[in-house]
């Protein structure tokens, strides 16, 4: 989805593809699917951010605007907010003080560490920390490069989220990839899927995760599953990483 829809959209319509094929393989095995109009109403504000992101985001590209601030305009925030205030409209009246309600509350539980960790970011940026981390690390030379996936991956497990782990550990991991002379793009992709990977086994994901489902789990087994598939991936990635940057 990342090659044929670009990056933004990625993750919703790979993740549409998923619930498609999903449903067609119950279908096979002789459940029967209902669409009552209640599901119906819910997937419009769904559609609306797919289609305003995908059409807009081939419109900027076809018209050779990638670069200026015409891309703004297939931004998913955009769409999101858009997709958003749609749905608040069709709901029944309260709606939307309800939702604004548990959107503060949820913010509350998340929204602030998420922040103080872009801000420690910024300051391990800004104060030079990041430069002398990677000064640091550039010493293991190639050896750096094997570690790289699994440092990206513990910031997604401390953080729970791909901001926060960016912002931990992206300079420091940049810089050092280029003081070892390695290509940072690459590099870049194995922390992203890396970190992203192991934020589905932080604390906070795995307790939401458990709360949602009807039977409430214990969440300590959910997280020691989710924690072991996610190692073995990130080692999978490390040794991917390694053979295409090494060897």
């Amino acid at each position: 989805m990342n090659l044929a829809v670009g990056t933004a959209p990625a993750g919703a319509v790979g993740a549409l593809l998923t619930l498609a094929v999903h449903l067609l393989v119950s279908r096979l095995r002789g459940h029967r699917l209902d669409f009552p109009r209640e599901v119906g109403h819910a997937l419009v504000p769904y559609l609306v951010l797919l289609v305003g992101v995908v059409s807009l985001s081939a419109v900027v590209r076809v018209a050779g605007q990638t670069g200026t601030s015409w891309r703004y305009l297939a931004s998913p925030a955009l769409w999101l907010a858009i997709a958003t205030a749609g749905g608040l409209r069709r709901g029944c009246p309260g709606l939307a003080r309800a939702v604004w309600a548990h959107t503060v509350r949820t913010w509350l539980h998340a929204g602030p560490a998420t922040v103080l960790f872009i801000v420690l970011g910024v300051l391990m940026a800004v104060s030079g920390m990041s430069a002398h981390l990677a000064a640091w690390l550039s010493g293991l030379g190639h050896g750096y490069l094997a570690a790289l996936p699994f440092l990206a991956a513990l910031g997604g497990f401390v953080t729970g989220s791909n901001s926060g782990a960016n912002a931990m550990f992206a300079a420091p991991q940049a810089h050092t990839v280029t003081a070892v002379g390695a290509d940072l793009l690459p590099a870049m992709a194995a922390h992203n899927v890396s970190s992203s990977l192991l934020t589905m086994a932080s604390p906070a994901r795995v307790e939401l995760a458990v709360r949602l489902c009807p039977d409430h789990p214990e969440s300590a087994p959910v997280q020691h599953r989710v924690l072991l598939v996610d190692v073995v991936l990130v080692a999978c990635v490390a040794a991917v990483y390694l053979v295409t940057t090494i060897g």
